[in-house]
């Protein structure tokens, strides 16, 4: 409060005791937070703060560090004290997911260290202790946080790219957060100025995607939006569903972007449920946004039979698909989860897998989503009795598989089936 009324400002947002502990309202709340970041004059950001009770370090009781200095004859010498970039970056505060969107979405921000007071916009940067001139900062070899921050891209004229987001989504999944369930909430902020830019990008249950123009009913690139993976150690989330992101704790990314060279299967039918159980054609976005769709994807095409068997002594797996009595070699690109991390981030199954050519490994689907830049790519599923319904066979996401020979698909044993997942 005294920072507040020091600046000359009336109103002060605390999100600790203005978010309403009402669950409907709060939600609405949450949903918005874009416009209390995107609206306020400043950010104030107790960095060093381990605790709500810290206050900010030279206003509250808290001490600061001192500046050391020299006096010399010709003048005083004072250390800069710690790197900004390096500080805010190593912070507890920048490791938080709920912290991501308030970053990324304020104006200006003020950080408050346990040494100086850090002034950060989208076009230059302040510290207390230094004497620089603001050319300096705009200099783009000078920003010395762009390694523990991406660049704020909604403070610019340009709009939002499907590159924007699936950053952001990496930027975000690499934080903590102390409960699972704040996942999508935490990102809701972000997800709101995505799809207000002039090139609208809109998410379902957090998987970005775009509908063709005039087409609400057609998904414009259903590979870029199925086909991420998780970098390193991951664990399941089964409050969301397997097919998002969301339905996962790891970091994730995505190896496509703004492709254009993308061509969607024909065959292949994407559709979704309402919460009242009825199927709509893609993914509709005034459902999307007002949360009226269901965790379910709902996909229709070619599909075709796999099991995974022993590569060699080393626990790695080949994943194959049939050619009538043949079984033919796709990928090694899938690993087992028993406790530890997964042998690859692309494919990943929870649980024991048995040496044997036999067991529940038998119960994987490969679903043909299309072709980028020479590539095949197929949705990997698994069975899941629990998610069948009376209309369609139900499924869990473990990943996605790319192929090189377009001979060897040929040879494939191609199915049409409907397939609901979750």
């Amino acid at each position: 409060m005294a920072v507040t009324i020091a600046l000359g400002y009336q109103y002060l947002w605390v999100d600790r005791y203005c978010i309403s502990t009402d669950s409907a309202q709060k939600h609405q709340q949450i949903s918005e937070m874009d416009l209390v970041y995107c609206s306020a004059h400043a950010t104030i950001i107790a960095e060093s703060a381990q605790i709500p009770s810290d206050g900010l370090p030279g206003v509250s009781t808290r001490c600061r560090q001192r500046q050391p200095q020299i006096t010399l004859d010709k003048g005083v010498l004072r250390h800069t004290l710690p790197h900004g970039g390096a500080v805010i970056g190593n912070s507890k505060w920048a490791s938080r997911a709920w912290c991501y969107q308030e970053y990324c979405l304020s104006r200006r921000r003020l950080f408050f260290t346990q040494s100086q007071v850090i002034f950060e916009c989208a076009k230059t940067q302040a510290h207390e202790t230094m004497s620089t001139s603001q050319a300096y900062f705009l200099a783009e070899e000078a920003r010395p946080w762009k390694s523990f921050f991406p660049a704020c891209y909604f403070a610019t004229e340009h709009s939002a790219s499907t590159r924007h987001v699936w950053d952001s989504i990496y930027n975000y999944t690499g934080r903590a957060m102390s409960y699972e369930s704040d996942a999508l909430n935490a990102m809701l902020g972000l997800f709101k100025v995505f799809q207000s830019s002039p090139v609208p990008i809109y998410h379902f249950w957090g998987v970005p995607y775009r509908p063709w123009a005039n087409r609400s009913d057609l998904i414009e690139n259903p590979i870029s939006s199925l086909c991420w993976y998780i970098l390193g150690s991951w664990k399941r989330r089964r409050t969301f569903p397997s097919w998002s992101w969301l339905g996962w704790s790891g970091s994730v990314l995505s190896e496509f972007h703004d492709k254009q060279d993308t061509e969607t299967d024909h065959d292949l039918r994407i559709g979704a449920e309402t919460r009242d159980g009825n199927e709509v054609q893609g993914w509709p976005p005034e459902l999307c946004t007002k949360n009226r769709l269901a965790p379910y994807l709902l996909l229709e095409g070619k599909t075709s039979q796999l099991k995974c068997s022993r590569q060699d002594e080393h626990r790695l797996w080949y994943l194959r698909a049939v050619d009538g009595g043949e079984w033919l070699v796709l990928s090694d690109e899938i690993g087992f989860y028993a406790g530890g991390n997964p042998m690859s981030p692309h494919c990943v199954l929870e649980g024991e897998i048995s040496d044997g050519e036999k067991g529940h490994h038998d119960s994987l689907t490969a679903v043909l989503l299309g072709t980028d830049s020479g590539l095949i790519y197929l949705l990997v599923l698994e069975r899941n009795r629990t998610l069948d319904n009376e209309k369609r066979i139900g499924c869990e996401r473990i990943g996605y598989i790319k192929i090189h020979r377009f001979d060897v698909m040929a040879k494939i044993q191609w199915e049409n089936r409907r397939l609901r997942v979750g």
